[in-house]
């Protein structure tokens, strides 16, 4: 019916159904019990810091596997940990507010930093969590991290006001689906309960530098007559780089370029 609803433009009323659904799914609102830990996997290793922390993006194909290609960029080189989303899987509750799913986002990224320093990287709506985590941590009096890269970020605002681009996202994912195992109805109701998290999170102005890596090229499906496509820095203060990729090649057949941009911010002059 999801796929119904992408196809025939009706996306808004798609995510309203699989929002019904979620709220039906059992929650949870105790981040640090065991049962509901997001548990980081390592990606990648090596002698250099920071390492690198990824947050799995709210997409429905979302999950450390998005950044299998770019950590293998950085094997020997500095470690890189993946962060899955809660509520994905068969089984799984969801986090009953914003507050604890930043709370729950907050602990494992201690766990995956292991007292080392680190940056956050997030691709797609990814990015906008690991802002606002970052936010998270300087209100809560976390550890934070020394920077934040975010790659092809849109604003999260709600399904209504971007459902066309959604819309040619979902496409486009859809396509994929075979490379990601089967889009069941706990990834398809995660991904709606996440995006109205995102939606409701805060994004003020965070004290450390954020990278913001902004695909130049447009994808099938996407409005480029509008331009719709084309992600923009969440703050004036954010360093642009421009990619030449698009929103999905920036982190699979481009990987390698985004892991040396990524690096070149680390590493100036390397």
């Amino acid at each position: 019916m999801f796929r119904t609803a992408v196809v025939e433009d009706k996306v808004g009323d798609g995510f309203h159904m699989l929002q019904a659904i979620a709220k039906i799914r059992p929650t949870y609102d105790q981040p640090d019990d065991p049962r509901h830990m997001a548990r980081p996997v390592s990606l990648a290793d090596g002698p250099a810091t920071p390492r690198l922390i990824c947050l799995s993006s709210t997409v429905v194909n979302g999950g450390v596997h998005q950044y299998a290609r770019l950590a293998a960029h950085f094997r020997g080189t500095r470690p890189v940990s993946a962060i899955p989303l809660p509520g994905y899987g068969a089984g799984e509750s969801l986090p009953a507010t914003a507050e604890v799913a930043l709370r729950t986002l907050a602990a494992s990224i201690e766990q995956a930093a292991d007292h080392d320093p680190y940056v956050l990287v997030g691709h797609s709506s990814a990015g906008a969590l690991a802002y606002s985590v970052t936010g998270h941590l300087e209100r809560t009096g976390g550890r934070l991290p020394e920077s934040v890269v975010m790659m092809d970020t849109f604003r999260p605002t709600g399904v209504e006001s971007q459902g066309s681009l959604v819309g040619g996202l979902l496409d486009q994912i859809f396509r994929s689906e075979s490379e990601f195992g089967e889009f069941h109805s706990a990834r398809l109701s995660g991904m709606a309960h996440w995006f109205e998290i995102a939606a409701h999170l805060e994004y003020d102005p965070v004290p450390m530098p954020v990278l913001f890596l902004q695909c130049a090229e447009g994808f099938p499906g996407a409005e480029s007559e509008f331009d719709r496509w084309r992600s923009s820095p969440l703050d004036p203060s954010h360093t642009v780089r421009p990619m030449a990729a698009n929103h999905f090649s920036v982190i699979e057949e481009k990987a390698a370029d985004t892991a040396r941009a990524i690096e070149e911010w680390l590493v100036p002059g390397r």
